[in-house]
């Protein structure tokens, strides 16, 4: 890490390149962590939805709607939800 200011996802790219091989293919986590990155890349992140709700209609109770579907396990982004977790998913 130089220090030097790089846009966010080419931060995260360098964090899962260094990150990936080591530790998170030891807690068997690469390919969720691949998954999500690609994900927000190609959706965008939360607040990005939430501002697409608001945008529909000018609602909160829209952006509140769709925060409970998307907790309650609606798809998000491409008819996918993302995988758990390898810690959460050894219990």
């Amino acid at each position: 890490m130089s220090g030097e200011c790089v846009p966010a996802a080419r931060s995260v790219e360098l964090l899962l390149a260094r990150a990936g091989p080591g530790r998170l293919a030891a807690l068997g986590d690469s390919d969720l962590a691949g998954e999500l990155f690609d994900r927000v890349r190609r959706c965008g992140g939360g607040a990005a939805r939430q501002r697409a709700s608001y945008l529909r209609r000018g609602r909160l109770s829209d952006v509140v709607g769709d925060l409970v579907r998307t907790t309650l396990g609606a798809p998000v982004c491409g008819g996918k939800r993302a995988g758990a977790p390898a810690w959460r998913r050894a219990s």
